[in-house]
Order: C-alpha cells, then sequence, then structure tokens
C-alpha cells in the first residue's frame, strides 16, 4: 500500500535519489527546498520500508522516480487523477512507457548533461532577469510553447532560488531567454529556451543558454537539460552537452 512520507523520511528519500541524480533532478529540487507534506509539495512511497519508487507532487506536476526494475502503482495515479491533484506525471522512459491513463497522452525528450562549455559566443547583450521580467518573460513562454504554466510556482521557484533566467531584449521587449528549474546545490535544469519567431536564426537562443551555463558552472553546478528538436539537439550537443537518458511526460489532453 502506497506510504504517505514525512518529513523524517527526508534523508533516507534523497539517499534513494541519488542513484540516478540526473535523472531524479525534479523530485530532488522539490524535497530539499520544500517541507514534505507541505501546502505544496506530497511525497508517497511504494512502501514504507524498503520502497522502490518515490512519487512526489509538487502543485500539479508528479515525478516518478525508481529503478528500471520497478512497478508503477498505476491505480494511485489514477486516483490522484480522479481527485483533480495532477497535470502531468512523468519520469524515466523505461519506468513510465506504457502506463499511459485514459486522458492522456505521450510526450518523450531526450535528457543532456552539461559540466564544461566546449564553445564560447559573444554574450555581452546577454542580462539576467529581475522580478519585473517575470510577468513579460511567462507570457511569451505560453506563447511559443502553447503549455500552461503555473505562475504561483513560477515564482514560488524564483523566490526559493531554484529558478534564474537570462534574457535579450530588444525593442522594449524579451525576445529571446533560457531559464533554470529544480535548481539545487549541485545542478539546475535548463529550460523555457526561446527566441521570438521574427528574431530567430541569429544565434540568440545559443547566447542565452551560454551565458545561463556558464553562471551555474562558475558556480560548480551540472547543467542539464530537455530536448526534443533535433535542431536544437545539435545546438546542445556542440555546446558540450551530453546524452544522459529518455524522460517521457504523460500530459492531460485538455479536450
Amino acid at each position: 500500500m502506497t506510504y504517505r512520507a514525512k518529513e523524517k523520511d527526508r534523508d533516507r528519500i534523497l539517499h534513494f535519489l541519488q542513484f540516478n541524480k540526473t535523472m531524479n533532478l525534479f523530485a530532488i529540487e522539490d524535497i530539499i527546498n520544500c517541507k514534505i507534506d507541505s501546502k505544496n509539495l506530497q511525497v508517497y512511497l511504494d512502501r514504507e520500508e524498503k520502497f522502490n519508487i518515490v512519487y512526489t507532487l509538487y502543485y500539479d506536476h508528479l515525478v516518478i522516480s525508481g529503478k528500471k526494475d520497478s512497478k508503477i502503482d498505476l491505480d494511485f495515479i489514477k486516483k490522484l487523477d480522479t481527485k483533480g491533484l495532477i497535470g502531468d506525471y512523468a519520469g524515466d522512459d523505461e519506468l513510465i512507457c506504457g502506463n499511459i491513463i485514459d486522458g492522456y497522452y505521450l510526450q518523450k525528450a531526450y535528457l543532456l548533461s552539461l559540466d564544461k562549455l566546449l564553445e564560447e559566443v559573444d554574450t555581452s547583450e546577454v542580462v539576467k532577469g529581475e522580478d519585473r521580467d517575470i510577468d513579460q518573460l511567462v507570457e511569451s513562454e505560453i506563447k511559443v510553447f502553447k503549455n500552461k504554466i503555473n505562475v504561483d510556482a513560477y515564482k514560488d521557484e524564483i523566490r526559493n532560488n531554484s529558478k534564474r533566467f537570462h534574457i535579450i531584449k530588444k525593442d522594449g521587449k524579451i525576445i529571446s531567454a533560457a531559464s533554470t528549474s529544480a535548481e539545487s546545490t549541485y545542478s539546475a535544469m535548463i529550460v523555457g529556451v526561446f527566441t521570438l519567431e521574427e528574431y530567430r536564426n541569429n544565434g540568440y537562443a545559443k547566447k542565452v543558454v551560454i551565458s545561463l551555463c556558464k553562471e551555474l558552472i562558475n558556480e560548480n553546478k551540472t547543467c542539464c537539460l530537455f530536448f526534443d528538436n533535433p535542431i536544437a539537439g545539435n545546438m546542445y550537443r556542440k555546446i558540450g552537452f551530453k546524452d544522459a537518458g529518455i524522460y517521457s511526460i504523460m500530459r492531460k489532453r485538455n479536450d
């Protein structure tokens, strides 16, 4: 029976998640930065003792972490869905793939990691984003990615120092950006990389990514990111990113 973790379980859960720090980055960051069993974070285990799977529910995003021979409790996920608690669930492709519940569809992304930059570019026009840029950045991300964004969770990450963003501004607006998510003391996920359509093919995305990664590497943090666009993948590999696995995301249908 699924066990709802308590604050006393924090250390052993974090120890378990070390088996794949890159793939489990989101779960690790949430547990490090939030109190377990708080308003915004709930953590469940497949059993109280000698557990094999960790379910980390942050707002409405469920991350499932487990070794490859583990079996997901699909009935448990269905219960969370029925209660309206999740908008998507995700994890290692070998763990998630095949576990689709009604009303969801599968998206796959390649996971890359970076410890050392292999390419340098002029990043003088890149600036670090400030609080006053958040609303414009969120508006642009929704326009570019067509995804729903939980603005409260976004702002919480910035307040918790688990998110930052680097941007290029032109004509009084943000035309290119790269952000972090799931920042911890040793790693960060690069997310939300975009350039507005009318400004593309000028190398802006590469500049904001390199600027952001350089800052993180100077803090001794490993940079990680997902991609599903082959062209973007080529750019990231040229910068120095290396393959680290496949991540599956089950997203709720809006129809």
